[in-house]
């Protein structure tokens, strides 16, 4: 339950948009093959996690690349964890800007909107992120799922609702294939994370290779799926108007989405502290040498804070366009940190000859991370610049 609610996050509402880059069948193949990359990246690390008895990714780093790959990979896990962060605001922002539209009150304008965010920020995500004891967010993971599974079902409720009235939107493409490919791979590449999230978790399961492998395959299968069909209703329902997160196609005053949007509000929310564990983490041992956040004294904890919330809340605040964080952020963490350094790791530790397969499909699956990346990012500055 843990390892699939800790795939499913921001990236699933922005998977119906990116459709448009490429159809709806390249998008369901190369999304499969983004799970199925994942997965082996995955199964790479397990097995490399229990021959060397390592605890989490910066360890089996530390172990097999030294201090200086350990010191890269945090800063790029890091990276990713307050990109995370700020589309979590972001989402959040929307969500009470057309609970705002409701009541008939605008609040989109800049400073309005900035007003809101921080207010909100400190009032909620930051709050919660406060105290030391961090159990109650334990409880709060099943019910997001939960959440993310009922929009799911009001995807599939909206569609059976709209097909026969509206059919499907004359924008829709079955497969086109142009430059804007690498929009979708890098958010398919935040949908499917599980390189990066998976060793913490199954550190305390079954020190069998065969039960966590099973396991990462579950859960892949069971996200994919969970993935694509709110994916695939809302693509065919809006084509080429699919916004940057489905919700925004819906009406502010539709009951149904309503709901989902609350559900939605809720879990981003409490998903903000729990990504700041692993930000503080990072910011600690970075600042202080001390990877312990919670044995620091209330000053220096005060400082890590700061540190830390300086990051998203002030580009929350000022930029309101989520697509460019998504991919900046599926780029970081999906393509560099979930698949080139899983390759990365397991050549250096195994070190097979030029002349053997093993050695072509790691360095594959290195450059495959590392171009997606390069190309994502680079895009996406071009075009916040533009903007």
């Amino acid at each position: 339950m843990n390892l699939l609610n800790s795939l499913l996050g921001a990236g699933i509402l922005a998977v119906p948009n990116s459709m448009i880059s490429c159809g709806l069948f390249p998008s369901l193949i190369l999304l499969a093959a983004i799970a199925t990359i994942s997965y082996f990246s995955t199964a790479m690390e397990m097995k490399l996690q229990l021959e060397l008895q390592s605890s989490g990714l910066d360890d089996l780093a530390l172990k097999i690349l030294g201090k200086t790959g350990q010191v890269i990979l945090s800063v790029l896990t890091l990276a990713f964890c307050e990109v995370a962060n700020l589309a979590y605001i972001i989402i959040s922002g929307d969500t009470v800007i057309s609970w705002f539209n409701i009541a008939g009150i605008d609040i989109s304008s800049l400073w309005r909107r900035a007003g809101m965010i921080l207010v909100y920020s400190i009032a909620l995500p930051i709050a919660l992120a406060i105290p030391r004891s961090m159990k109650f967010l334990s409880y709060i993971s099943t019910v997001a799922l939960l959440l993310i599974i009922f929009f799911v079902v009001a995807m599939i409720i909206k569609g059976a609702k709209e097909f026969p009235k509206l059919g499907i939107h004359k924008g829709v493409s079955w497969g086109r294939i142009n430059f804007d490919v690498f929009f979708a791979l890098s958010i398919y590449g935040l949908t499917f994370t599980l390189p990066i999230t998976t060793l913490p978790i199954v550190d305390n399961y079954a020190k069998s290779y065969k039960k966590r492998n099973m396991t990462a395959i579950v859960s892949s299968v069971v996200c994919y799926f969970l993935v694509i069909i709110p994916g695939i209703i809302g693509y065919l329902l809006f084509g080429t108007d699919t916004k940057d997160i489905i919700l925004e196609n819906f009406e502010n005053d539709d009951i149904l989405m309503i709901i989902v949007r609350a559900g939605f509000f809720f879990a981003v929310t409490f998903s903000y502290p729990c990504m700041c564990q692993q930000i503080f983490a990072s910011f600690s041992q970075l600042i202080y040498g001390n990877n312990d956040f919670n044995t620091l004294n209330n000053m220096k904890r005060v400082i890590i804070h700061i540190v830390s919330h300086a990051i998203p809340i002030p580009i929350a605040m000022f930029f309101p366009q989520i697509k460019p964080v998504l991919d900046v952020g599926g780029a970081l963490g999906g393509c560099i940190v979930g698949f080139s350094y899983p390759a990365l790791l397991w050549y250096y530790h195994y070190r097979p000859q030029w002349k053997e397969m093993q050695f072509w499909l790691v360095w594959g699956l290195f450059a495959f991370g590392v171009v997606i990346a390069i190309v994502s990012i680079t895009i996406s500055v071009m075009q916040i610049v533009k903007k």
